[in-house]
């Protein structure tokens, strides 16, 4: 692979520069601990709960073609404000109320409780501590210190525009890419190499003169392939992100101090 020839990188952000699910599980848990002060529910079962019952309801609303077509899960709609006067935005802030007000609802009855108070005490405390939390990866700002300057540096995300833009800025990251592509922006999310196609019209380059790197196998990896870009897989975890056997990246990391490896090898 002729990473020598590479001019742009192209990254992913949640929980492959941004903690995301942690992050989620961590305002879940600020739930579990306010519901525990009135009930006495272990923390673990509250939050299974709470993520069954957010996701079962988010896939029930008229919104969830949408939602499944530009990548919004349903974590991110308890606490996005879906700004935008899309009608797509439009449709999801109204509904915006009554799915975050029924998810608790629903995660209360569970456990036979019903109290709308803390149901709307929940709502408040999931938004007031997820967008606090804009936890960067170690090797973060390392990587992106070192690389800037040295090639061009674009982000492809799937996700609401506001949610990802809050982010980027409070996470100090906007400051490093000169290209950011947002899935809810365009109608559509990676894999579908349209987003790449974008994101390499904007920097100017050809396909093979970028490479992805991200966590996904099935959204970063396949898309980077489908269009053309050479690809990193960064695998933190032993979670695979998908099948090894469908989607072959041309290289394997487990940090992004191995991608300075590679670029400085190759």
């Amino acid at each position: 692979m002729r990473l020598h020839k590479i001019k742009a990188l192209i990254l992913d952000l949640d929980d492959t520069l941004l903690v995301e699910e942690q992050s989620a599980l961590l305002a879940f848990k600020s739930c579990a601990e306010l519901v525990a002060r009135h009930y006495p529910i272990a923390a673990d079962a509250f939050i299974k709960q709470a993520r069954a019952c957010a996701r079962e309801l988010w896939y029930s609303l008229p919104t969830i073609a949408y939602a499944k077509q530009t990548g919004i899960s349903s974590w991110e709609a308890l606490w996005a404000r879906f700004t935008g006067n899309t009608a797509q935005m439009l449709g999801l802030r109204r509904l915006k109320k009554f799915y975050r007000s029924q998810t608790w609802l629903h995660t209360l009855a569970h456990f036979g409780i019903e109290d709308r108070r803390l149901a709307g005490r929940c709502v408040r405390k999931f938004v007031s501590t997820r967008r606090k939390l804009h936890i960067l990866f170690e090797d973060t700002l390392p990587f992106l210190s070192a690389i800037h300057g040295k090639y061009k540096l674009a982000l492809i995300t799937n996700g609401i525009p506001d949610l990802q833009q809050f982010k980027l800025k409070k996470s100090g990251l906007a400051r490093f890419f000169e290209v950011i592509t947002i899935s809810g922006e365009l109608g559509t999310a990676k894999p579908d190499p349209k987003l790449f196609d974008h994101t390499l019209t904007q920097l100017g380059i050809r396909a093979r003169e970028a490479v992805m790197i991200g966590n996904s196998l099935n959204s970063d990896i396949k898309g980077a392939q489908a269009a053309g870009i050479f690809s990193i897989w960064l695998r933190r975890s032993q979670d695979d992100n998908g099948s090894t056997e469908s989607v072959k990246p041309d290289y394997q990391v487990k940090t992004l101090n191995h991608v300075l490896s590679l670029l400085s090898t190759s």
